[in-house]
């Protein structure tokens, strides 16, 4: 199993594994109210590649949120812009 830590320009991390599951959040805008609201978008489960490990998979959570946070622990809210750096183990 594949696993990895995501740093963050705080300086705090989290370290990720395969198959673990995100919510990503998108802004939907408004034009008529003239306001954005935030919406959950899609899940992205966290995938190994053979010489990538999770990198390729956490790029595409990443590319497609604005923000993100794990399945399991929706009470932690992640600004996929904030990511400084990713290692995978």
């Amino acid at each position: 199993m594949d696993i990895a830590t995501i740093y963050f320009s705080d300086g705090k991390s989290i370290e990720v594994k395969e198959g673990q599951l995100f919510m990503s959040i998108k802004s939907i805008n408004n034009e008529k109210e003239k306001l954005n609201y935030a919406s959950q978008s899609n899940t992205f489960e966290l995938w190994g590649h053979t010489h990538d490990g999770l990198i390729p998979s956490i790029l595409e959570l990443l590319f497609n949120s604005e923000y993100f946070f794990e399945i399991d622990i929706p009470s932690v809210i992640y600004n996929s812009k904030s990511v400084t750096r990713i290692e995978n183990h």
